[in-house]
């Protein structure tokens, strides 16, 4: 049986409703099985709530584990496991980017990568066993993503060309890019422009990740796009936090970006370009990916025109499903920690254009 997200979320508040009243919170507080088994999750997550809060985030966890339950039972197609994790207490608006626009078709065809040669092309490939990735990052709760997805290409790009793994900056870029929106969301490729248009961007050992709950209240960027991002007035930021003039030292300047290029939605160029030239940044609709534990994931209920996330396609391979079928897939490195999924990556079905998986792929040319 195959449900819409749409659908499949209605009928989980449906549920729920049957069995504790959402809009009634007290109702909530009152149940005392699903109280001591949240405790549980908040105790093993390291969370901790009280008063109203407690009660909102217990709702929000019930709602959580039924969509789970559902989503285990529903998809026949799709071999991957989903389990109630540390985001069990969040909706899935709390971790995907505010923008989803759709990647300007202009600019997606002034960049575009020429066909590659694909015959010749490995079974596999992963761009970890050969020191081109860094550690799996934690973007904590901000929408932070597409920095994260951007920075992991340049370093995989800065590797092939000068045999160095250099970890780079992603807080630089969400706290200085004005092309993009900040802790709200952005592209990859607007972040490439602007390092190209600074000149370059830091280590990230200079300006180290510290927004998401991790340290710091940066302001959003100057001359940010208040059409696209919105204008943020209410936004709680530190002021007196200045780190956008870094590159004036011209000796922090990490790594520098020369040109990027689109690869364009065949899944087949996606793997040319990825052996050839690195990592590739995408975005996905990843509304289904929150609860995702490990497997090949072929989720039904993904708009491929919805992208919300940034991620990084470091390799691909193939397993045989249960039932003896082939079943290609990519290697993707997420943001979410290392706990999550396996040990910080996903794999995703691969040459169905899944979730939108291959419809914005891009990648830096390091200088």
């Amino acid at each position: 049986m195959k449900t819409s997200l749409s659908l499949l979320l209605a009928t989980a508040g449906a549920a729920v409703a049957r069995n504790v009243v959402m809009e009634n919170l007290g109702e909530i507080a009152a149940n005392e099985e699903l109280t001591t088994e949240f405790k549980q999750w908040m105790a093993a997550n390291d969370k901790e709530y009280s008063g109203k809060t407690a009660i909102e985030r217990q709702a929000i966890y019930y709602k959580n584990k039924f969509i789970v339950e559902r989503m285990a039972a529903e998809n026949d197609n799709d071999q991957a496991q989903y389990k109630l994790n540390k985001f069990a207490d969040r909706n899935a608006g709390e971790m995907l980017m505010e923008i989803n626009s759709p990647m300007d078709a202009d600019v997606q065809a002034k960049h575009m990568l020429p066909d590659l040669p694909v015959d010749d092309l490995p079974e596999s490939w992963d761009w970890r066993d050969k020191g081109a990735v860094t550690d799996v990052a934690n973007q904590g709760s901000a929408g932070s993503c597409w920095s994260f997805s951007a920075v992991g290409a340049m370093e995989g790009g800065y590797f092939i060309k000068h045999n160095k793994l250099q970890q780079l900056s992603p807080e630089f870029l969400v706290e200085c890019d004005p092309r993009d929106c900040g802790v709200f969301g952005g592209w990859p490729y607007k972040a490439y422009e602007f390092t190209m248009a600074e000149g370059g961007i830091p280590a990230d050992k200079d300006i180290p990740y510290c927004v998401g709950g991790f340290g710091c209240l940066p302001c959003m960027a100057k001359h940010y796009d208040k059409t696209m991002c919105g204008k943020h007035k209410d936004l709680i930021c530190n002021k007196d936090r200045h780190v956008c003039d870094i590159l004036e030292d011209k000796k922090k300047i990490a790594a520098t970006v020369t040109d990027w290029f689109n690869v364009g939605k065949d899944e087949d160029q996606m793997r040319a370009a990825l052996v050839k030239y690195g990592p590739l940044s995408v975005a996905l609709n990843a509304n289904w990916l929150q609860f995702y534990f490990g497997g090949v994931s072929n989720p039904w209920f993904c708009d491929p025109l919805g992208l919300n996330h940034a991620v990084l396609i470091v390799g691909y391979g193939s397993e045989t499903s249960a039932v003896g079928t082939e079943k290609p897939y990519w290697i993707v490195k997420n943001s979410w920690g290392e706990s999550w999924g396996e040990q910080g990556y996903f794999r995703m079905i691969r040459n169905v254009g899944k979730c939108g998986i291959n419809t914005a792929v891009t990648f830096p040319v390091m200088g």
